[in-house]
């Protein structure tokens, strides 16, 4: 079973795959492409061939929890993303992921100008990273 994130920008999607056991996840990939029809139909492509099983779609909400242009954003992408798999979909919190991303990036010496791709990939990790901790079930004694 392997997880995909995807990290929903106005201009970029970044992707973001877990091992076979759902333990962490890695970056993977970042689709700059503003159609949203032919960014879907790619990560539906990466999904197929990486055998995924759920694709884990990040919702930024604010902080209060409501929802603005950029979670609907999301929504509407996550529709047609529906539309070209059979993978289910969910929606996971992604408050401050692009920041944490990029407090990483930044740690690991990485230059704003280098990063500003890598760091939608990075989000998505963070968003899927998240969601693995949040659902890993406490082990039996």
């Amino acid at each position: 079973m392997r997880l995909l994130a995807v990290d929903v920008g106005s201009r970029r999607v970044g992707i973001a795959i877990s091992d076979p056991g759902c333990t962490f996840a890695l970056p993977y990939t970042v689709i700059d492409d503003r159609d949203m029809r032919r960014s879907a139909r790619r990560v539906a492509e990466i999904a197929a061939a990486e055998e995924i099983s759920r694709i884990i779609v990040g919702l930024p909400v604010s902080l209060s929890g409501d929802e603005g242009p950029a979670a609907r954003a999301a929504r509407e992408y996550s529709r047609r993303l529906g539309g070209q798999t059979d993978v289910p979909l969910e929606f996971f919190d992604e408050r401050l992921s692009t920041v944490d991303a990029q407090a990483s990036l930044r740690e690991a010496g990485a230059s704003t100008r280098k990063t500003r791709g890598l760091v939608d990939a990075h989000a998505a990790a963070v968003i899927l990273q998240t969601y693995i901790d949040h659902n890993r079930r406490p082990e039996s004694s």
